[in-house]
Protein backbone atom coordinates (compact mmCIF):
# COMPACT_ATOMS: atom_id res chain seq x y z
CA UNK A 1 0.00 0.00 0.00
CA UNK A 2 0.81 3.25 -0.85
CA UNK A 3 2.09 5.26 2.28
CA UNK A 4 2.59 8.89 1.91
CA UNK A 5 -0.29 9.31 -1.11
CA UNK A 6 2.98 10.87 -3.50
CA UNK A 7 3.57 7.16 -4.93
CA UNK A 8 0.31 6.94 -6.64
CA UNK A 9 1.77 5.80 -10.07
CA UNK A 10 -0.12 4.17 -12.53
CA UNK A 11 -4.12 4.48 -13.51
CA UNK A 12 -6.81 2.54 -11.17
CA UNK A 13 -8.88 0.87 -12.70
CA UNK A 14 -11.72 1.72 -10.82
CA UNK A 15 -13.45 5.43 -11.61
CA UNK A 16 -15.59 6.00 -9.10
CA UNK A 17 -15.78 9.41 -7.59
CA UNK A 18 -13.18 10.20 -4.58
CA UNK A 19 -16.19 9.77 -2.39
CA UNK A 20 -17.06 6.38 -3.07
CA UNK A 21 -13.64 5.56 -3.52
CA UNK A 22 -12.71 6.33 -0.15
CA UNK A 23 -15.71 4.99 1.54
CA UNK A 24 -14.89 2.16 -0.64
CA UNK A 25 -11.48 2.01 1.08
CA UNK A 26 -12.73 2.38 4.71
CA UNK A 27 -15.20 -0.38 4.52
CA UNK A 28 -12.31 -2.91 3.02
CA UNK A 29 -10.55 -2.15 5.79
CA UNK A 30 -12.89 -2.24 8.45
CA UNK A 31 -13.87 -5.90 6.59
CA UNK A 32 -10.25 -6.76 6.92
CA UNK A 33 -10.18 -6.07 10.49
CA UNK A 34 -13.42 -7.97 11.26
CA UNK A 35 -11.69 -11.00 9.11
CA UNK A 36 -8.69 -10.76 11.73
CA UNK A 37 -11.14 -11.08 14.71
CA UNK A 38 -12.38 -14.19 13.24
CA UNK A 39 -9.13 -15.72 12.67
CA UNK A 40 -7.26 -14.41 15.68
CA UNK A 41 -10.07 -14.73 18.83
CA UNK A 42 -8.10 -13.93 21.30
CA UNK A 43 -7.75 -10.66 19.99
CA UNK A 44 -11.54 -10.73 18.72
CA UNK A 45 -12.30 -7.30 20.65
CA UNK A 46 -9.57 -5.65 19.91
CA UNK A 47 -10.22 -6.14 16.07
CA UNK A 48 -13.94 -5.70 16.34
CA UNK A 49 -13.60 -2.28 17.76
CA UNK A 50 -11.08 -1.22 15.22
CA UNK A 51 -13.65 -2.39 12.27
CA UNK A 52 -16.53 -0.66 13.52
CA UNK A 53 -14.52 2.40 13.91
CA UNK A 54 -13.56 2.02 10.16
CA UNK A 55 -16.98 1.56 9.33
CA UNK A 56 -17.73 4.59 11.08
CA UNK A 57 -14.94 6.43 9.29
CA UNK A 58 -16.31 5.10 6.21
CA UNK A 59 -20.11 6.85 7.29
CA UNK A 60 -18.29 9.93 8.17
CA UNK A 61 -17.14 10.20 4.32
CA UNK A 62 -20.27 9.53 2.70
CA UNK A 63 -22.10 12.34 4.98
CA UNK A 64 -19.30 14.58 3.70
CA UNK A 65 -20.54 14.80 0.00
CA UNK A 66 -23.79 16.43 1.34
CA UNK A 67 -21.51 19.27 2.17
CA UNK A 68 -18.50 19.45 0.50
CA UNK A 69 -17.88 19.56 -3.74
CA UNK A 70 -15.51 16.47 -4.50
CA UNK A 71 -12.81 18.78 -5.52
CA UNK A 72 -13.10 20.46 -1.81
CA UNK A 73 -12.70 16.67 -0.65
CA UNK A 74 -9.55 15.76 -2.37
CA UNK A 75 -7.85 18.53 -1.63
CA UNK A 76 -8.94 18.28 1.54
CA UNK A 77 -7.10 15.05 1.58
CA UNK A 78 -4.21 15.62 -0.63
CA UNK A 79 -5.58 13.05 -2.87
CA UNK A 80 -6.64 12.30 -6.03
CA UNK A 81 -9.53 9.92 -7.53
CA UNK A 82 -6.22 8.12 -9.60
CA UNK A 83 -4.32 7.46 -6.04
CA UNK A 84 -7.77 6.33 -4.66
CA UNK A 85 -8.14 4.12 -7.37
CA UNK A 86 -4.47 2.88 -7.50
CA UNK A 87 -4.86 2.23 -3.92
CA UNK A 88 -7.95 0.29 -4.36
CA UNK A 89 -6.74 -2.32 -7.08
CA UNK A 90 -3.68 -2.71 -4.47
CA UNK A 91 -6.29 -3.30 -1.68
CA UNK A 92 -7.81 -5.76 -4.16
CA UNK A 93 -5.02 -7.51 -5.30
CA UNK A 94 -4.44 -8.21 -1.43
CA UNK A 95 -7.94 -9.79 -1.41
CA UNK A 96 -7.43 -11.78 -3.83
CA UNK A 97 -3.80 -13.04 -2.79
CA UNK A 98 -6.33 -13.74 0.92
CA UNK A 99 -8.04 -16.41 -0.96
CA UNK A 100 -5.23 -18.51 -1.83
CA UNK A 101 -2.37 -18.04 0.79
CA UNK A 102 -2.81 -18.69 4.87
CA UNK A 103 -0.21 -16.00 6.01
CA UNK A 104 1.69 -15.77 9.37
CA UNK A 105 -0.22 -13.86 12.23
CA UNK A 106 2.82 -11.40 12.02
CA UNK A 107 2.12 -10.80 8.36
CA UNK A 108 -1.97 -10.07 9.17
CA UNK A 109 -1.01 -7.65 11.69
CA UNK A 110 1.67 -6.53 9.46
CA UNK A 111 -0.79 -6.07 6.28
CA UNK A 112 -3.15 -4.16 9.16
CA UNK A 113 0.34 -1.78 10.05
CA UNK A 114 0.01 -1.03 6.25
CA UNK A 115 -3.25 -0.10 5.99
CA UNK A 116 -2.93 1.90 8.79
CA UNK A 117 -0.33 4.12 7.08
CA UNK A 118 -1.55 4.30 3.33
CA UNK A 119 -2.05 7.37 2.08
CA UNK A 120 -6.02 6.86 2.81
CA UNK A 121 -5.79 6.35 6.37
CA UNK A 122 -2.74 9.04 6.85
CA UNK A 123 -4.40 11.66 5.29
CA UNK A 124 -7.72 10.99 7.03
CA UNK A 125 -5.81 11.07 10.37
CA UNK A 126 -4.38 13.97 9.39
CA UNK A 127 -7.43 15.83 8.44
CA UNK A 128 -9.08 14.50 11.74
CA UNK A 129 -6.20 15.66 13.61
CA UNK A 130 -6.70 19.46 12.80
CA UNK A 131 -3.86 19.36 9.69
CA UNK A 132 -6.01 21.63 7.39
CA UNK A 133 -3.78 23.98 6.78
CA UNK A 134 -3.42 23.17 3.14
CA UNK A 135 -7.38 23.24 2.92
CA UNK A 136 -7.98 26.14 -0.06
CA UNK A 137 -12.08 27.06 0.76
CA UNK A 138 -11.96 28.21 4.21
CA UNK A 139 -15.70 28.36 4.02
CA UNK A 140 -16.17 24.62 5.12
CA UNK A 141 -14.17 24.59 8.09
CA UNK A 142 -17.37 24.77 9.81
CA UNK A 143 -18.63 21.28 8.29
CA UNK A 144 -15.03 19.72 8.78
CA UNK A 145 -15.19 20.52 12.51
CA UNK A 146 -18.64 18.87 13.15
CA UNK A 147 -16.42 15.47 11.39
CA UNK A 148 -13.42 16.10 13.81
CA UNK A 149 -15.56 15.95 16.89
CA UNK A 150 -17.92 12.95 15.34
CA UNK A 151 -14.63 11.22 14.99
CA UNK A 152 -12.88 11.93 18.30
CA UNK A 153 -12.44 8.75 19.86
CA UNK A 154 -11.56 6.88 16.63
CA UNK A 155 -7.93 7.75 16.03
CA UNK A 156 -4.47 6.48 16.27
CA UNK A 157 -5.32 2.97 14.68
CA UNK A 158 -1.77 2.53 13.64
CA UNK A 159 -0.34 3.17 17.38
CA UNK A 160 -2.67 0.56 19.04
CA UNK A 161 -1.93 -2.05 16.28
CA UNK A 162 1.64 -1.89 16.51
CA UNK A 163 1.20 -1.72 20.71
CA UNK A 164 -0.78 -5.37 20.05
CA UNK A 165 2.03 -6.27 17.62
CA UNK A 166 4.57 -5.74 20.20
CA UNK A 167 2.54 -7.95 22.38
CA UNK A 168 3.01 -10.77 20.16
CA UNK A 169 6.25 -9.91 18.76
CA UNK A 170 8.53 -7.84 21.10
CA UNK A 171 11.46 -5.64 20.13
CA UNK A 172 10.61 -6.38 16.24
CA UNK A 173 9.87 -4.02 13.89
CA UNK A 174 7.25 -4.56 11.41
Amino acid sequence: MDKDGKNCSGNGKNNNNAFQLFFDLEIKAGKYYKFLADKFPEDSDFWNRISAEEAHHGSLVQSMEEFISEEEFTDLFSLSVNCLSVLMDKFEAVEKELEEVIWTKKKYYEFAMDIEESAFEVHFQRFMSGDIALLKNKSVLPVIEIFKNLNRDDKNHYQRIMNLYHKYFPGQTP
